[in-house]
């Protein structure tokens, strides 16, 4: 398959490279993105696939819980003060849900966006309001704060998520993505991490501040906000 003809953050034509001699990652000379590509359908891996959460198909691929409250207290260290009282919020991906039961108590009213059916049945029974199926499907109303953690390098058509989080932000955006990790090709035998995409400051500044203003910065240690390094942003909505 031929590589793909315009960066998917700045959008420069023909800018990407093959990176390190694998012939399924590319790099931009422009801005530095870093696209894997996966010869599979994305969507249907991460509904079927990614978490592995049919009871049917084995054990789930969640950290252990311990693990995940320390890193959502230290994430609410970094961007606590946008889950207030008064606040609507939205997270794209339930996940294992620890974040909305951290942060419901905090907030106005906590809704979430699921692509595995299996999760989005869980926080229907926990009685989060709960759209199942693709994010860039979703159409609702807007949110005072909406939040993406870890999951922007999940998604292959990176600007119609920025338009989608766009039509939903009323005010403040918050995303994280994984910084610093190691390369490995998505088509390997030993399987697919989910990850479509590596982030340099540049790609992910350019994605969104047409739209949006930065308003923090932070990049964790390891096994601060996860396992690996992490870049923590938070976006201001331009009126």
């Amino acid at each position: 398959m031929n590589k793909p003809i315009n960066c998917h953050a700045c959008l420069t034509q023909g800018s990407y490279r093959v990176m390190n001699n694998f012939k399924d990652i590319y790099q931009c000379s422009s801005c530095g993105h870093v696209f894997r590509h996966y010869y599979g359908d994305v969507n249907k891996f991460h509904r079927e696939e990614y978490r592995n959460t049919n009871p049917n198909l084995g054990d789930s691929k969640f950290k252990p819980k311990e693990d995940r409250l320390r890193h959502i207290a230290n994430t609410l260290r970094v961007v606590g003060e946008y889950y207030s009282i008064d606040n609507k919020c939205l997270e794209i991906g339930f996940g294992d849900g620890e974040f909305l039961r951290t942060v419901r108590p905090m907030v106005k009213t906590i809704d979430c966006c699921e692509i595995d059916d299996n999760l989005a049945e869980i926080a229907r029974k926990e009685n989060f309001k709960v759209y199942s199926g693709d994010v860039l499907q979703f159409s609702g109303e807007q949110y005072d704060v909406v939040s993406a953690y870890d999951v922007l390098e999940h998604v292959l058509d990176i600007h119609s998520f920025k338009e989608k989080m766009k039509e939903l932000t009323k005010d403040v955006l918050i995303i994280q993505v994984p910084v610093n990790r190691g390369l490995k090709p998505p088509n390997r035998p030993q399987g697919f991490d989910g990850h479509k995409h590596i982030f340099s400051p540049q790609s992910f500044n350019t994605l969104f501040e047409s739209d949006f203003t930065l308003e923090k910065e932070f990049v964790s240690g390891k096994d601060m906000l996860a396992y690996g390094p992490e870049l923590l942003t938070v976006w201001r909505k331009k009126c």
